[in-house]
């Protein structure tokens, strides 16, 4: 995992139907920005605690030097430090979409996730 890079784990379609428009803004913008991941176990744990079981997923590698909206890096409950970005995320941040498959049980092996 890189440190200046994040991770989102969101389902295609929801990720298609934002990318027409330019720009990605879920729902939750406006209330409590959307949370990533910044480091593998982390990415690891949100993969399996909020989507286990769930197919049509993708893991959106962003830049965080070409963000444009704000990015904090808040507590999340009990779980650790994640960076939220408040605003939409400009496209021209995302590096790379990677499709998450999960195993047999349900769960994801996001470990196998490499820089290139």
């Amino acid at each position: 995992m890189r440190p200046d890079i994040i991770y989102h784990i969101v389902d295609k379609r929801a990720w298609k139907d934002n990318a027409r428009s330019g720009a990605y803004q879920p729902s939750t913008v406006e209330t409590e920005g959307f949370i990533h991941c910044s480091t593998a176990s982390e990415l690891q744990n949100t993969a399996n605690r909020f989507f286990k079981g769930k197919s049509g997923l993708l893991l959106v590698l962003i830049s965080t030097g070409q963000v444009r909206a704000e990015i904090k890096f808040e507590q999340s409950g009990d779980h650790g430090i994640f960076p939220h970005i408040y605003g939409s995320l400009n496209l021209d941040a995302v590096l790379d979409t990677i499709s998450l498959i999960p195993e047999p049980d349900g769960t994801f092996n996001v470990n196998v996730v490499e820089e290139n």
